[in-house]
C-alpha cells in the first residue's frame, strides 16, 4: 500500500476505492485524542452498526475488535498491537511513514478463521493520524496449511490436541478430496481418513510400484499417464528430496472408477523426511474439473476468435506480438448486439463481471460503465478515455477503416492493488453473419511504469 495514494483531499476517497474489495474495514485513528473515524466497513460485519455517525473513541473500537474477533489465544498480542502508547512510540521511532501487520485467529464454528490487522502511519498538516485496517486472510492461511500439511499432520498426531486436530481436519476436508502418504524409502503407501473429526491412517495393500502401476492403468487418462509416471517416479521424488525441493504439483485427468468419467484434478505434493530420515511424499488430491473445463473452454473460444480476427486484421504481426504477452484479462464481446456472452477472469482468477455485480450474459455497455466508474482512477490533468468501450465510436471507427485501438488506464485490481494497464481493442466481423465483434486485451505494465521518471501512485 503506497503512502502517496492517501495525500491531500483525495486521501480518503482513494482509500475507500482500494479497500472496497481488499478489506473488511478501515478506520482513521487519532490515538493522541482517543478518536477513531469510520472510513469503510463492509456490510454484514459486526462492526457495521456500532458507529453512531462516523466516529467513536479509539479505546472503544479496540475493545470491540478484541472482544468481538480475537480468539482467546491471541487476545494478548492483539491488545498489545493496538495499544495507543505502543503506536506512538512506533510512529516516533520509525519516522511516521511505515506500515505494520498482525495476523490473529478469530473464533469459528467448525474451524479456525484468520484476520489481519494493519496500521499505516503517516502525518497530515493538522495532526498525526494513522489508518487501521481489518482483512480476512482465512483463505491464505488455509493455502499455507496445505503446503505445510506434512508437519501439521505430525503435530496433530503427536499432540492429539482436540481443537488443533479438529481445525486441521476441517481445513483439509475443505481443500482436498483425498490425502495419500507414500514412503519412498520403504515403498509403503497409506491414505488418511478424516471422517468423524478423527485422524486415521489406513494402509494400502500394495507397495509403491504396484500401486502406481494400478493407478496409471485404471484411473489416469491415457494422454496423462506418462506425465503422471514421471511425476510420481522414485527417481524424481528422491532426486527432488536431495535437492531440498519441498512442494510440487501436477494437473491431470483421473476417474474414480472404471464406469465414471475422467475429471481434472490437481495433485499437490509435499516432500519431507521423517525422524528416521525416510523420504515421505504427502499427496493432496483436489477436484478442479469445473474450473479447468471452463478455462479450457475459454481458451478454445479465444483461440478460435484470434484465428478469425487475425484473418481480418491488416496489422496481423502486431496483433500476434501483443497476444503472445501474458494478458491481465481479456474480453470477447459483440459490438452490434452490445453483448458479453461468457464470463471472464483476470490473471488472479477473479471474475470481473462479479466484481461489478453482473453475470453472463450481460450488456457490454453496462459492464464497461461499471468497471470504468469503480476501478479506473482519473490521472491528473487528463480525462478517462472511454472510447475503447463506446459502441457508437467503435462502429464508426470500423466503418472508417480502423481496426485497432490502444490506450492506458490506472486501475484498482480485484486484489486492491493500484496497477497500470495497457489495453488493446481489435475489431473484426464474423464470417457467418457479418456481426461486428471486439477483442479487448489488458496487459499489466506497472513494472514499466515504476521504472519511468514521472511514475506516481
Amino acid at each position: 500500500m503506497d503512502i502517496n495514494t492517501f495525500s491531500n483531499e483525495n486521501r480518503i476517497y482513494r482509500l475507500e476505492k482500494c479497500i472496497e474489495t481488499a478489506f473488511d474495514a478501515a478506520f482513521e485513528i487519532d490515538v493522541d485524542n482517543n478518536l477513531a473515524y469510520q472510513v469503510f466497513i463492509k456490510k454484514g460485519t459486526f462492526l457495521y452498526n456500532e458507529f453512531a455517525g462516523d466516529k467513536m473513541s479509539y479505546s472503544r473500537l479496540c475493545r470491540l475488535i478484541i472482544t468481538g474477533m480475537a480468539d482467546s489465544a491471541d487476545v494478548e498480542k492483539l491488545t498489545n498491537f493496538l495499544n495507543p502508547e505502543r503506536i506512538k512510540k512506533t510512529r516516533l521511532s520509525k519516522g511516521g511513514d511505515n506500515e505494520e501487520h498482525l495476523q490473529f485467529r478469530t473464533g469459528g464454528n467448525n474451524s479456525v478463521l484468520w484476520k489481519e490487522c494493519g496500521i499505516l502511519y503517516y502525518r497530515d498538516e493538522s495532526s498525526i493520524k494513522e489508518i487501521c485496517t481489518l482483512k480476512d486472510i482465512t483463505y491464505d492461511k488455509n493455502f499455507e496449511v496445505k503446503y505445510n500439511a506434512q508437519s501439521r499432520l505430525m503435530q496433530a498426531t503427536q499432540k492429539s490436541e482436540r481443537e488443533i486436530l479438529k481445525g486441521f481436519i476441517n481445513t483439509v476436508n475443505n481443500l482436498c478430496d483425498r490425502v495419500l502418504e507414500i514412503n519412498y524409502t520403504n515403498y509403503e503407501c497409506c491414505e488418511y481418513d478424516f471422517s468423524d473429526n478423527n485422524l486415521r491412517r489406513k494402509g494400502i495393500d500394495a507397495n509403491l510400484k504396484k500401486y502406481v502401476k494400478n493407478l496409471s492403468q485404471n484411473s489416469v487418462y491415457y494422454e496423462d499417464v506418462q506425465r503422471f509416471l514421471n511425476f510420481i517416479s522414485i527417481s524424481n521424488i528422491t532426486g527432488l528430496a536431495e535437492k531440498g525441493v519441498k512442494n510440487i504439483d501436477i494437473k491431470l485427468r483421473i476417474r474414480k472408477s472404471p464406469d465414471s468419467d475422467y475429471e481434472w484434478y490437481v495433485l499437490t505434493g509435499v516432500i519431507t523426511r521423517n525422524e528416521n530420515k525416510e523420504i515421505i511424499l504427502t499427496l493432496f488430491c483436489k477436484n478442479i474439473n469445473k474450473s479447468e473445463s471452463e478455462r479450457i473452454k475459454k481458451s478454445s473460444n479465444l483461440e478460435a476468435s484470434v484465428i478469425k480476427a487475425n484473418e481480418r486484421l491488416k496489422n496481423a504481426e502486431q496483433f500476434k506480438s501483443i497476444f503472445k504477452k501474458n494478458a491481465y484479462f481479456w474480453i470477447s464481446a459483440s459490438v452490434d448486439k452490445d453483448l458479453i456472452k461468457d464470463d471472464f477472469a483476470d490473471k488472479n482468477g477473479n471474475s470481473l463481471l462479479k466484481t461489478v455485480g453482473l453475470t453472463a450474459p450481460c450488456h457490454l455497455s453496462e459492464f464497461s460503465k461499471r468497471w470504468l466508474d469503480r476501478y479506473v482512477i482519473k490521472v491528473e490533468n487528463s480525462e478517462i478515455d472511454t472510447s475503447a468501450f463506446n459502441l457508437e465510436i467503435l462502429k464508426e471507427a470500423y466503418k472508417n477503416g480502423s481496426r485497432f485501438y490502444k490506450g492506458e488506464y490506472k486501475t484498482i485490481s480485484t486484489t486492491g492493488k493500484i496497477i497500470w494497464l495497457e489495453c488493446y481493442t481489435m475489431l473484426f466481423k464474423t464470417e457467418s453473419d457479418n456481426e461486428l465483434m471486439m477483442l479487448h486485451y489488458a496487459l499489466d505494465i506497472s513494472n514499466e511504469k515504476r521504472k519511468s521518471d514521472n511514475y506516481k501512485i
